[in-house]
């Protein structure tokens, strides 16, 4: 991929679909930003063979777990996360709500990532994302820096 800006430092009007995606991702690396650079900022490497990658962060009372699929095939996730919590799923205009058993599950298409965010006025009990996911038989559980059991 390569995009090249006019002299004058203006876009091209011959890629307006690109232009727009490269601005909703700049937006979106934006609204991330302190989570991204939070010092308690902890990504993972592949969790199992899923093909899901995550990172989390806490601050000032707020988690923030993101979790993608790299593969090009689908995966299911199960977030566990406090019971009766709410949670935003960022950039997707929806909301989780976290019932009483703390479980939550999740379908990523091939290539896709999902933004969480919720509030957690204590610190998590960890925020190495290896402790929040787990994977078995091919499933894959998130858990959200809790005791889930």
């Amino acid at each position: 991929f390569s995009f090249n800006f006019l002299e004058d430092g203006s876009i091209p009007t011959s890629h307006p679909g690109q232009w727009q995606s490269i601005l909703r991702v700049l937006g979106e690396v934006r609204a991330l930003e302190s989570a991204l650079l939070s010092e308690t900022c902890q990504p993972t490497g592949e969790i199992g063979k899923s093909g899901l990658h995550a990172l989390a962060s806490w601050q000032d009372g707020v988690a923030t777990l993101m979790v993608d699929n790299a593969e090009s095939r689908t995966a299911k996730a199960t977030l566990r996360l406090p019971a009766g919590a709410s949670v935003d799923v960022l950039f997707e205009d929806r909301t989780l709500r976290v019932g009483p058993d703390g479980a939550v599950g999740e379908d990523f298409a091939p290539l896709e990532r999902h933004v969480y965010r919720l509030a957690m006025p204590g610190s998590p009990l960890s925020l190495d994302p290896s402790s929040w996911i787990e994977v078995a038989g091919g499933n894959v559980s998130v858990r959200g820096g809790v005791d889930a059991d």
